[in-house]
């Protein structure tokens, strides 16, 4: 079948899609079904149903999970089930594949609708959170490089121990997509009318420990003392100052004050 007129593009194909997307997630996190089962008895249905919604985003234009609003709630709530449970089949994608999702999930942090931008916070926490725990298998992560040496000792199975090294390949290919969830996620926070900060602070320590060279670029340029325009310049300096020297305590401190920095009054 050929693409349908621009005028009757939601109704002949987008809104079948929604649906497909909303019946998926339903399955997936209605808690009937263990998994585990599925790859124990080598039954290939489950990865057979996420290629199906890999193949569905893939066939369309990104700018359609924001345009639309049911097909955009319907995409990101099965894409956050997707990053929260099915990691493992995630990591296995072919990289442009994975690079078109994470393209929409950065898309979605800057949409309009709260609704949409809490889903895609949730999603790249569970991002953030993979990448470290397999990282922690290996060497620890530090200076923004996330490793690709996998531990021999791993509990995992061959297959998952090569889809692992894999996805962890495509971070490093890649950097500038954490890089740019990362901006955007600060961006957000310090100069924007957020109304969902808890969910925009989840991802952010993650995103800021895998970017420690890009967050010291930051700071080196001077451009933190933004903040003075939504913060008095006492309390800030304050914050600042405890950091030390230490990258991880910078880290987690810098992550509490661009969250409550909108909230600090004079």
């Amino acid at each position: 079948m050929g693409e349908p007129p621009k005028d009757q593009g939601f109704s002949h194909r987008l809104k079948g899609m929604s649906l497909c997307f909303r019946l998926l997630k339903n399955a997936l996190c209605a808690g009937l079904v263990n998994f585990g089962l599925f790859q124990l008895y080598n039954d290939p249905i489950l990865e057979d149903a996420l290629n199906v919604f890999v193949k569905l985003a893939m066939s369309t234009d990104s700018s359609h999970f924001l345009d639309y609003p049911k097909l955009s709630s319907s995409y990101y709530s099965l894409l956050e089930v997707a990053m929260q449970d099915h990691m493992s089949f995630v990591s296995g994608l072919p990289p442009s594949v994975v690079y078109h999702l994470l393209k929409t999930l950065t898309d979605g942090l800057t949409g309009l609708d709260t609704v949409i931008c809490t889903c895609c916070c949730n999603t790249l926490d569970h991002l953030v959170t993979y990448l470290f725990r397999i990282g922690s298998r290996a060497p620890a992560l530090s200076n923004g490089d996330i490793t690709s040496a996998v531990s021999l000792k791993r509990r995992h199975n061959e297959v998952d121990r090569q889809r692992e090294q894999h996805f962890l390949q495509m971070m490093i290919d890649r950097p500038d997509i954490l890089q740019t969830a990362l901006s955007t996620v600060l961006h957000t926070i310090m100069f924007e009318d957020c109304r969902n900060q808890w969910s925009m602070s989840r991802p952010l320590l993650g995103l800021i420990l895998l970017n420690e060279e890009v967050l010291d670029a930051w700071w080196r340029s001077g451009a933190h003392k933004s903040l003075v325009e939504i913060a008095t310049l006492g309390q800030v300096h304050k914050s600042f100052s405890k950091m030390g020297q230490k990258n991880l305590i910078r880290s987690k401190l810098l992550s509490y004050v661009v969250v409550s920095a909108r909230t600090i009054k004079p």
